[in-house]
């Protein structure tokens, strides 16, 4: 006789399941190097941080950017030195 919790454990949908782009609203799936879930549309690649994927626009980068680590790549607007956007050019 099987066991009541593994049924319940077999049927229960995976967190990555859960988990959709912020951006395109479909699902995401885990890169091969598990650093982070990217989206199957736009390949947005969300980084995980401590086993918690980090699923915000400003940290998600292009699957050709060479690593997760570091800051999200610059704007195409200057910004000042509080990060805010320039209005002078």
């Amino acid at each position: 006789m099987m066991n009541e919790h593994a049924v319940q454990e077999e049927s229960a949908p995976l967190a990555i399941d859960l988990i959709c782009c912020v951006v395109c609203r479909v699902p995401v799936r885990l890169t091969p190097d598990r650093r982070g879930i990217q989206c199957q549309r736009c390949q947005r690649v969300y980084p995980i941080e401590d086993g918690i994927p980090q699923m915000l626009i400003e940290k998600a980068r292009w699957p050709s950017d060479a690593a997760l680590d570091g800051p999200p790549p610059a704007r195409d607007e200057p910004s000042d030195e509080t990060g805010r956007q320039s209005s002078e050019r």
